[in-house]
């Protein structure tokens, strides 16, 4: 999943040269996934919960590489972002699945120990996902990117069909469609606008009224949750301190981590001038905690808490990357990043353990999971949304000063 999103950004301008797509067109290969993935994760885990989530995985993952081997013959630039949409919705249904399927598998310990090898795993893609891509889009062309895709997901569905033990939430009685389809038009229309905004501005008429249809669909969404017996989101979990906490720390990466990932490189490549390998050495600073920190963090749980190892080095990162924040870049990024990424790390593995599993019982923990996900997708989403923007936004006001600057080439600076 890391690997899907950080090489496609890197692949966007070969994409866009290949299909000859003005900027905007070319940025909704990346935009229609995030849209459709991040609107889909509560469905889709909702869908896992009542009709397996082995079946829903392997399905996922199965039209998941199907739509990456679709993606090589689309014949404008208007289908391939069609099928990115779809494929945004098969990777939904998938990470879901498998997500809910990880954790009845392993119970305590080993489930977060489990946990912090996905976290490993996660590291990999965002730490050599960029310079794997650049060098192999230097080496072939965009398409190797959606091959290797192709061929990873058919692993992974084989190995699921084959090894995958079945289950289902027992408690499951039927699915709450009202609450389902309006939470995700919801979500999905408020996506919608946050990534029209680089293309149209806070002020334009039309996003205006999307931003109010999203909150009048929202207080709808809150009334039928209110109403119906098994409510896809009981409301009443938000009762729970914890459960608060937990979803704020999902945020809160994705503000202070994530983000960085998309502005760094446009820094370094668009502004300092870095060749594209150095950016991703660089980035590579950022990303390598993640390889190991999660599995050390879930090991350091058989002694403390989980909150306390997702907490305990978040005030330490934060003093020192402010102190050396006067100091040169070339000198000051690559321990800034790598300490950027500790707290990073840490709190990951220790969120997707389940910091907050004791004040909920299981069905309650099982509905966590299925907040806490689209609530750090939708923030990772809105901020690559709204940093894309801004940048681009800053190259077209310097390309009034250098007229020679095209849209092709803001394309190729705004998505290494």
């Amino acid at each position: 999943m890391p690997f899907n999103f950080t090489a496609a950004a890197v692949a966007l301008p070969a994409i866009g040269q290949s299909f000859h797509g003005s900027t905007m067109a070319v940025n909704w290969v990346a935009n229609a996934f995030m849209l459709t993935f991040g609107s889909c994760l509560m469905l889709a885990g909702a869908l896992a919960d009542s009709y397996g989530r082995k079946r829903m995985f392997a399905g996922g993952i199965a039209a998941f590489a199907l739509l990456s081997a679709a993606l090589l013959a689309a014949p404008n630039l208007f289908v391939f972002d069609l099928l990115r949409g779809a494929q945004g919705v098969a990777a939904a249904i998938a990470f879901s699945g498998g997500m809910s399927a990880l954790a009845q598998v392993y119970d305590g310990p080993a489930r977060m120990r489990a946990f912090s090898f996905v976290g490993c795993s996660f590291g990999i893609g965002l730490a050599f996902g960029p310079v794997a891509a650049a060098v192999m889009i230097d080496l072939f062309n965009w398409s190797i990117v959606f091959i290797l895709l192709t061929l990873v997901a058919g692993i992974a569905c084989f190995l699921a069909c084959r090894y995958m033990p079945e289950s289902r939430n027992p408690a499951a009685n039927g699915i709450d469609w009202a609450g389902a389809v309006v939470f995700t038009w919801t979500l999905g229309v408020f996506t919608y606008a946050v990534l029209r905004v680089p293309e149209v501005g806070w002020g334009d008429a039309f996003n205006l009224a999307l931003f109010a249809v999203a909150m009048i669909s929202l207080l709808v969404f809150i009334r039928i949750e209110l109403r119906v017996q098994q409510p896809m989101l009981d409301l009443t979990l938000f009762k729970f301190p914890r459960f608060v906490g937990v979803q704020l720390l999902a945020a809160a990466p994705a503000y202070s981590f994530v983000v960085l990932l998309l502005l760094l490189p446009l820094r370094f490549v668009g502004v300092e001038g870095m060749p594209v390998l150095e950016a991703g050495r660089l980035m590579i600073a950022l990303s390598a905690p993640l390889l190991f920190l999660p599995i050390i963090a879930g090991s350091l749980t058989r002694w403390f808490s989980a909150i306390i190892v997702a907490e305990s080095r978040a005030g330490r990162g934060i003093c020192l990357a402010i102190c050396v924040a006067d100091v040169d870049y070339r000198l000051r990024d690559k321990p800034a990043l790598g300490i950027n990424g500790w707290p990073g790390g840490k709190r990951g593995a220790s969120r997707k353990g389940g910091a907050a599993r004791g004040d909920l019982s299981d069905d309650c923990r099982q509905l966590r999971r299925g907040v806490q996900r689209p609530a750090a997708a939708v923030d990772e989403h809105h901020l690559a949304g709204r940093a894309g923007g801004v940048f681009i936004s800053r190259q077209r006001t310097s390309r009034g000063r250098n007229p020679a600057t095209s849209d092709g080439e803001l394309i190729a600076i705004s998505s290494q």
